[in-house]
């Protein structure tokens, strides 16, 4: 049974009154996620409220709500502060109409949206010290979200929720990233290039980080109009982030387990196009895998976690960089369905690759 919490039950006189036990408890598939992420039973049954394909919108606002957050306040000095990001046409999400900002998860939720903007976008209207303390507290925060939304991808893999789940990853992507992962944006994710730049590279065509990990010294100081060696250092940074691939093969069909039912065998092909192993911003980068197949995308067929260094290892072991590290599962599906797989890097904006096979 899990751990009850102890809250405070305040009475309605001012005498003191005695304590309530409220217990929180766990569906039997989750009841292993507090421990795993070392968080509050409270936080993951919250989490646990989400609904079926939640929206991104709704799965960031549950885990800017979770328990461990509220210790983060809001000075009654930076409301304006907030107001004015809540106010700010940047940022996607907008606390509703007529709501101030004034709870712990308020500052969550706003300070995350405009730290993933470019830094024009920030308001103005605060004390060089109060910024610097946000930007203290704002690594905190981060830290934790990431692992509140690593626990929520967990949660929908073992609801087999698709959809529920690719949110949460893209939300994590863009919050390890500090930028929104969508095209053009994901390009500040790279150290040295800011707002201008971006736009120069935009206006050449240039709107992915993995395009831009693809030009070589020369081209990259002609579209930002630099001179030598500008081109060669960036280019040695941009060496280091991961260009993902991912093939897919049938393999056959096993035996159903109950009548009605049909599972296929595939094999993922994860590889890159990294010569050596990238370590983007000096991190041994995460692999996520998933799948669905089309009759109903909304049901989880597969989720694998990894590591890059697993790709390089089935490299250096097959001696043979197009062979790529293999991942065999089982689908349960039909003959003339389709299963398509996503891989992406945990911690990195830009890195969604998919692929797509028939089943037959």
């Amino acid at each position: 049974m899990p751990t009850p919490l102890r809250l405070p039950n305040t009475p309605a006189s001012s005498a003191p009154g005695p304590k309530k036990t409220i217990a929180v408890s766990l569906p039997p598939g989750l009841i292993h996620l507090p421990g795993r992420h070392n968080l509050s039973t409270s936080t993951v049954h919250n989490l646990s409220h989400l609904g079926r394909a939640a929206s991104a919108r709704d799965i960031f606002e549950a885990c800017c709500k979770s328990n461990d957050t509220a210790h983060h306040r809001i000075d009654p000095s930076h409301l304006s502060f907030f107001a004015a990001i809540n106010a700010s046409p940047v940022i996607p999400w907008h606390l509703p109409v007529g709501i101030k900002p004034s709870l712990p998860w308020h500052k969550a939720f706003l300070l995350v949206q405009i730290s993933l903007c470019p830094a024009g976008a920030t308001p103005s209207n605060i004390t060089a010290g109060a910024r610097k303390a946000l930007a203290i507290e704002k690594r905190t925060v981060f830290n934790h979200l990431a692992v509140v939304l690593r626990c929520a991808a967990d949660l929908f893999g073992c609801r087999a929720d698709a959809v529920g789940l690719a949110a949460t990853l893209w939300l994590l992507r863009c919050l390890m990233s500090s930028v929104w992962d969508e095209p053009a944006k994901e390009l500040l994710q790279v150290t040295g290039v800011g707002p201008k730049k971006a736009e120069a590279l935009v206006a050449a065509g240039v709107r992915t980080t993995r395009h831009f990990a693809e030009l070589d010294s020369s081209h990259i100081e002609r579209l930002l109009k630099r001179q030598p060696p500008f081109g060669e250092a960036l280019r040695r940074t941009m060496a280091q982030f991961p260009r993902l691939t991912l093939a897919l093969r049938q393999c056959g069909w096993q035996r159903p387990i109950r009548r009605g039912t049909q599972t296929a065998i595939v094999e993922a092909i994860l590889n890159m196009e990294n010569e050596c192993t990238p370590r983007w911003r000096g991190r041994v980068l995460r692999l996520v895998l998933w799948g669905s197949t089309t009759d109903d995308e909304k049901n989880l067929a597969f989720f694998w976690r990894g590591s890059i260094v697993d790709i390089t290892k089935s490299r250096n072991k097959e001696q043979d960089n197009s062979q790529g590290l293999i991942v065999r599962f089982a689908v349960e599906a039909a003959a003339g369905q389709s299963l398509t797989c996503s891989l992406a890097c945990e911690e990195v904006a830009g890195t969604l690759v998919k692929c797509a096979v028939a089943l037959v």
